[in-house]
């Protein structure tokens, strides 16, 4: 997989050029080129790889599209909630306390902040996501 930064993903505006590449959760790449394939920081075993690109970013709002490899790896939500729809591929994903549930093609669920979870990829994998920020509280 491969995405470019020229604007040819379409939302039915005329292409503009978004804040993406900021670096945050969905960017591991850091200062890698967006939307190529880097190896997945959080991946059980060696190999595992993963891209992300975002596509728009406003007022503590992400969307974008994320790709991983087949293996395992676990995940957390420090801070945001993210709404996930699979555009392709499988996978199953385990909570902490042993529930787990199929992924596939159109499957549309939600982490909230604090969440945690165990991934197994089947065949790659690639979602489409929102992230909302979630503000921090004063107790």
């Amino acid at each position: 997989m491969s995405f470019n930064e020229t604007g040819h993903i379409r939302t039915g505006r005329s292409p503009r050029r978004s804040n993406y590449g900021q670096g945050d959760r969905h960017e591991r790449c850091n200062n890698r080129k967006s939307g190529e394939h880097n190896l997945k920081e959080t991946a059980i075993q060696p190999g595992q790889t993963e891209a992300s690109f975002r596509l728009w970013n406003r007022d503590g709002l992400k969307t974008g599209i994320w790709e991983v490899t087949p293996g395992e790896f676990k995940s957390t939500r420090p801070g945001y909630d993210e709404i996930c729809q699979i555009l392709s591929g499988r996978g199953t994903i385990t909570e902490p306390d042993g529930n787990s549930f199929d992924v596939g093609p159109g499957t549309l669920f939600v982490t909230p902040a604090g969440w945690e979870g165990h991934w197994t990829i089947h065949e790659t994998l690639r979602k489409m996501w929102v992230v909302a920020d979630v503000p921090a509280t004063t107790e």
